[in-house]
């Protein structure tokens, strides 16, 4: 069989014979020599126990109930929290159906509604806000034209709308 191969074509292939037969003992050595596993990595997880923060509480309403007159129709009524709310988990609903657009103050804590055009005197509405209170909360007022000759609060509204 090896007859036909040259010398140095023999000597190759005993060498490779050779290397085998060393890679197989090898290989039997390692599969029959049980290795015990690699110690777990260690993971150290931040402080991640997240305590329950209590739900926003509503601190005020503008305009308050006592004061259902809005001198001016377009003016939005401000939702004023203890803390920080998320405009993304609050649902605002007014009946009548009214269009309204909401926001979120800078400092998060306020909520304001505005009406899409404005607020129609003389209707009682009542604005809903519903998301991450225990309860949700209900604002009646109804918009009544100032009279001729009485200021109807219009400086305390001006004042309001110049801050916001």
């Amino acid at each position: 069989m090896f007859s036909r191969f040259s010398p140095k074509s023999k000597k190759i292939l005993l060498g490779l014979c050779v290397l085998s037969l060393i890679s197989l003992v090898y290989l039997y050595l390692q599969i029959s020599s049980p290795t015990p596993p690699p110690p777990p990595p260690v993971i150290i997880q931040p402080n991640t126990t997240q305590y329950p923060t209590p739900d926003p509480k509503l601190v005020q309403i503008y305009p308050p109930d006592a004061q259902p007159k809005l001198a001016f129709p377009e003016m939005a009524l401000a939702f004023t929290f203890d803390q920080e709310i998320n405009l993304t988990s609050i649902r605002v609903f007014v009946s009548p159906f009214q269009p309204v657009n909401a926001q979120v103050s800078q400092d998060k804590r306020t909520l304001y509604v505005a009406p899409k055009p404005s607020w129609t005197y003389n209707t009682e509405y009542v604005i809903s806000v519903y998301g991450v209170f225990q309860e949700p909360i209900y604002h009646r007022f109804q918009p009544l034209p100032v009279p001729e000759g009485s200021s109807g609060g219009i400086e305390e509204q001006t004042e309001k709308v110049q801050k916001l």
